[in-house]
């Protein structure tokens, strides 16, 4: 199940120190979903999907399987 909501962010690129927006979709998650599944399914079509499950993972501080119920935000940038 996929809300109806996108946010924005901004952060500093570490490298170049180069402002730059972030989109995110929040999604939560339904009983069967996987981050494989997630991350395939929203966001950039053209990233690797393993560098993208590593974002994810990353901004929603993902350390174990995510459970229905939770709520997640996939970078749509």
């Amino acid at each position: 199940i996929i809300a109806a909501y996108t946010g924005n962010i901004t952060t500093q690129a570490l490298a170049n120190q180069q402002a730059y927006t972030v989109s995110y979709t929040r999604v939560v998650v339904d009983k069967g979903d996987t981050l494989w599944q997630l991350a395939k399914n929203n966001g950039n079509e053209k990233q690797d999907i393993r560098k993208k499950i590593k974002i994810i993972k990353e901004v929603n501080k993902i350390s174990s399987n995510i459970i229905p119920g939770d709520i997640i935000y996939i970078p749509t940038t």
